[in-house]
Protein backbone atom coordinates (compact mmCIF):
# COMPACT_ATOMS: atom_id res chain seq x y z
CA UNK A 1 0.00 0.00 0.00
CA UNK A 2 1.05 3.65 -0.41
CA UNK A 3 1.39 5.35 2.21
CA UNK A 4 4.72 3.36 3.78
CA UNK A 5 6.01 5.77 6.72
CA UNK A 6 9.66 6.10 4.44
CA UNK A 7 7.57 7.02 1.40
CA UNK A 8 4.92 9.51 3.05
CA UNK A 9 8.00 11.49 4.58
CA UNK A 10 9.46 11.32 1.06
CA UNK A 11 6.50 12.92 -0.61
CA UNK A 12 6.18 15.42 2.29
CA UNK A 13 9.82 16.62 1.56
CA UNK A 14 9.67 16.38 -1.88
CA UNK A 15 6.11 17.57 -3.04
CA UNK A 16 4.41 19.11 0.11
CA UNK A 17 1.19 18.31 1.61
CA UNK A 18 -1.23 18.98 -0.89
CA UNK A 19 0.00 16.96 -3.31
CA UNK A 20 0.86 14.38 -1.04
CA UNK A 21 -2.61 13.84 0.00
CA UNK A 22 -3.48 13.66 -3.33
CA UNK A 23 -1.46 11.29 -4.11
CA UNK A 24 -2.63 9.11 -0.52
CA UNK A 25 -5.86 9.66 -2.11
CA UNK A 26 -5.39 8.19 -5.08
CA UNK A 27 -3.29 4.86 -4.09
CA UNK A 28 -6.53 4.25 -1.53
CA UNK A 29 -9.57 5.01 -3.49
CA UNK A 30 -8.37 6.78 -6.93
CA UNK A 31 -7.37 5.70 -10.69
CA UNK A 32 -4.42 5.88 -12.94
CA UNK A 33 -4.41 4.93 -16.34
CA UNK A 34 -0.73 4.65 -18.34
CA UNK A 35 -0.43 4.62 -22.33
CA UNK A 36 1.97 1.96 -23.35
CA UNK A 37 4.65 3.09 -26.45
CA UNK A 38 6.76 1.04 -28.50
CA UNK A 39 9.86 2.64 -29.90
CA UNK A 40 12.20 0.71 -32.25
CA UNK A 41 16.11 1.63 -32.64
CA UNK A 42 17.73 1.82 -35.61
CA UNK A 43 21.56 1.74 -35.22
CA UNK A 44 23.46 5.05 -36.08
CA UNK A 45 25.52 4.95 -38.58
CA UNK A 46 28.46 5.81 -36.56
CA UNK A 47 29.18 4.68 -33.15
CA UNK A 48 27.65 6.85 -29.69
CA UNK A 49 30.85 7.99 -28.10
CA UNK A 50 29.92 9.52 -24.69
CA UNK A 51 30.24 11.61 -23.32
CA UNK A 52 28.41 14.38 -25.80
CA UNK A 53 27.58 17.66 -24.76
CA UNK A 54 23.61 19.08 -24.92
CA UNK A 55 23.48 22.79 -24.04
CA UNK A 56 26.38 22.87 -21.91
CA UNK A 57 25.53 20.11 -19.71
CA UNK A 58 27.95 16.80 -20.22
CA UNK A 59 25.91 13.40 -20.81
CA UNK A 60 27.96 10.63 -20.25
CA UNK A 61 27.38 6.90 -19.27
CA UNK A 62 25.83 6.46 -15.68
CA UNK A 63 28.61 5.46 -13.36
CA UNK A 64 27.95 3.48 -9.50
CA UNK A 65 29.02 6.74 -7.79
CA UNK A 66 26.11 8.34 -9.88
CA UNK A 67 23.31 6.37 -8.13
CA UNK A 68 23.06 7.33 -4.72
CA UNK A 69 22.87 11.10 -6.00
CA UNK A 70 20.45 9.91 -9.10
CA UNK A 71 18.03 7.86 -6.75
CA UNK A 72 17.76 11.39 -4.36
CA UNK A 73 16.80 13.49 -7.53
CA UNK A 74 14.30 11.19 -8.77
CA UNK A 75 10.96 13.32 -8.71
CA UNK A 76 8.19 11.49 -6.50
CA UNK A 77 6.10 11.46 -9.28
CA UNK A 78 8.59 9.40 -11.05
CA UNK A 79 9.02 6.75 -8.24
CA UNK A 80 7.31 6.47 -4.81
CA UNK A 81 9.50 4.18 -3.49
CA UNK A 82 11.59 5.62 -0.73
CA UNK A 83 15.42 5.98 -1.65
CA UNK A 84 16.88 2.36 -0.55
CA UNK A 85 14.52 1.12 -2.70
CA UNK A 86 15.26 3.67 -5.47
CA UNK A 87 18.81 2.84 -5.27
CA UNK A 88 18.01 -0.89 -5.23
CA UNK A 89 16.72 -0.46 -8.56
CA UNK A 90 18.92 1.60 -10.21
CA UNK A 91 22.01 -0.46 -9.50
CA UNK A 92 20.33 -2.83 -11.55
CA UNK A 93 20.09 -0.69 -14.86
CA UNK A 94 22.93 1.56 -14.22
CA UNK A 95 25.28 0.55 -17.30
CA UNK A 96 23.27 1.14 -19.96
CA UNK A 97 21.83 4.39 -18.33
CA UNK A 98 23.08 8.03 -18.77
CA UNK A 99 23.26 11.20 -16.61
CA UNK A 100 23.22 14.79 -17.20
CA UNK A 101 26.24 16.93 -15.67
CA UNK A 102 26.63 20.41 -15.40
CA UNK A 103 29.36 21.07 -13.68
CA UNK A 104 29.72 18.74 -10.59
CA UNK A 105 25.80 18.94 -9.95
CA UNK A 106 24.09 16.17 -12.28
CA UNK A 107 20.90 18.10 -14.13
CA UNK A 108 18.92 14.92 -15.61
CA UNK A 109 19.02 11.17 -16.19
CA UNK A 110 17.47 8.36 -18.57
CA UNK A 111 17.75 4.58 -16.96
CA UNK A 112 16.31 1.45 -18.07
CA UNK A 113 15.30 -1.94 -17.44
CA UNK A 114 16.00 -5.06 -19.13
CA UNK A 115 12.39 -6.42 -18.19
CA UNK A 116 10.08 -6.49 -21.18
CA UNK A 117 8.39 -9.39 -20.54
CA UNK A 118 5.46 -11.64 -19.85
CA UNK A 119 5.98 -10.48 -16.43
CA UNK A 120 4.25 -7.39 -17.37
CA UNK A 121 0.12 -7.36 -17.89
CA UNK A 122 0.44 -5.45 -20.86
CA UNK A 123 3.20 -7.75 -22.52
CA UNK A 124 0.76 -9.74 -24.88
CA UNK A 125 -0.71 -6.92 -27.03
CA UNK A 126 3.03 -5.42 -27.10
CA UNK A 127 4.62 -8.59 -28.16
CA UNK A 128 3.91 -8.63 -31.89
CA UNK A 129 6.15 -4.97 -31.79
CA UNK A 130 8.51 -5.80 -29.85
CA UNK A 131 11.83 -6.60 -31.42
CA UNK A 132 14.60 -8.26 -28.74
CA UNK A 133 16.59 -7.43 -27.41
CA UNK A 134 13.82 -4.79 -25.78
CA UNK A 135 14.08 -2.60 -22.30
CA UNK A 136 11.74 -0.82 -20.43
CA UNK A 137 11.91 3.00 -20.37
CA UNK A 138 12.16 3.48 -16.26
CA UNK A 139 12.44 6.84 -15.60
CA UNK A 140 13.08 10.00 -17.41
CA UNK A 141 13.82 13.57 -15.50
CA UNK A 142 15.47 16.80 -15.55
CA UNK A 143 16.11 19.47 -13.22
CA UNK A 144 13.77 22.42 -12.99
CA UNK A 145 14.87 25.40 -15.23
CA UNK A 146 17.50 23.46 -17.05
CA UNK A 147 17.65 23.80 -20.88
CA UNK A 148 19.25 20.07 -21.44
CA UNK A 149 15.80 18.87 -22.67
CA UNK A 150 14.49 15.57 -22.22
CA UNK A 151 14.28 14.83 -25.54
CA UNK A 152 17.96 15.67 -26.22
CA UNK A 153 18.86 13.67 -23.75
CA UNK A 154 16.57 10.51 -24.25
CA UNK A 155 18.07 11.26 -27.70
CA UNK A 156 21.60 10.58 -26.99
CA UNK A 157 20.58 7.58 -24.06
CA UNK A 158 18.47 5.81 -27.20
CA UNK A 159 21.96 6.10 -30.08
CA UNK A 160 23.64 4.66 -27.16
CA UNK A 161 21.44 1.73 -26.63
CA UNK A 162 20.91 0.89 -30.29
CA UNK A 163 24.72 1.21 -30.54
CA UNK A 164 24.98 -1.36 -27.96
CA UNK A 165 22.57 -3.53 -29.96
CA UNK A 166 18.92 -2.69 -27.89
CA UNK A 167 16.60 -2.83 -30.74
CA UNK A 168 13.03 -1.87 -28.65
CA UNK A 169 12.10 0.33 -26.26
CA UNK A 170 9.22 0.54 -24.40
CA UNK A 171 7.49 3.48 -22.14
CA UNK A 172 4.70 3.09 -19.83
CA UNK A 173 3.48 7.22 -19.55
CA UNK A 174 0.85 8.74 -17.59
CA UNK A 175 -2.23 9.35 -19.46
CA UNK A 176 -1.62 12.98 -17.55
CA UNK A 177 1.77 13.54 -19.07
CA UNK A 178 1.28 15.22 -22.25
CA UNK A 179 5.19 16.42 -22.73
CA UNK A 180 5.76 12.76 -22.68
CA UNK A 181 3.72 11.36 -25.19
CA UNK A 182 4.40 14.39 -27.44
CA UNK A 183 8.03 13.38 -26.99
CA UNK A 184 6.84 9.56 -27.60
CA UNK A 185 5.29 10.67 -30.77
CA UNK A 186 7.97 12.71 -31.90
CA UNK A 187 10.38 9.84 -31.75
CA UNK A 188 8.55 8.08 -34.11
CA UNK A 189 7.17 5.68 -30.95
CA UNK A 190 3.88 3.58 -32.04
CA UNK A 191 0.98 3.19 -29.35
CA UNK A 192 -0.11 -0.10 -28.56
CA UNK A 193 -1.92 -0.33 -25.00
CA UNK A 194 -3.71 1.15 -22.54
CA UNK A 195 -3.35 0.12 -19.10
CA UNK A 196 -5.93 1.24 -16.35
CA UNK A 197 -5.57 0.93 -12.82
CA UNK A 198 -8.13 1.16 -9.83
CA UNK A 199 -7.57 1.13 -5.84
CA UNK A 200 -9.83 0.44 -3.43
CA UNK A 201 -8.80 0.75 0.35
CA UNK A 202 -5.85 -0.07 -0.83
CA UNK A 203 -6.57 -3.03 -3.02
CA UNK A 204 -5.61 -2.84 -6.59
CA UNK A 205 -6.95 -4.16 -9.62
CA UNK A 206 -5.78 -3.63 -13.24
CA UNK A 207 -7.44 -3.59 -16.82
CA UNK A 208 -5.72 -3.82 -19.91
CA UNK A 209 -7.15 -2.79 -23.25
CA UNK A 210 -5.42 -2.34 -26.77
CA UNK A 211 -4.77 1.16 -28.08
CA UNK A 212 -3.10 1.41 -31.48
CA UNK A 213 -1.82 4.23 -34.02
CA UNK A 214 0.73 6.95 -34.53
CA UNK A 215 -1.48 9.26 -35.11
CA UNK A 216 -3.28 11.63 -32.68
CA UNK A 217 -3.79 10.18 -29.48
Amino acid sequence: MFVLPRSFLLALRSEGLRLTASLVWTRVFGHEEYLVFVRHLVPPREAVVLPVEIKGAVVHAMREADLEAVARLIPFSLSRMPLAERRASLRCCWPESVVARRGDRIVGAVWYVDSVGPEQPFYPLIEPYVRPPARLTAGVFVAPNENVGAWGLVHVASQRLAHLGVRTTVSAVRSDNKPSMIMARMQHATLTAKVSIHYFFGRRSTRVEPASGRGPI
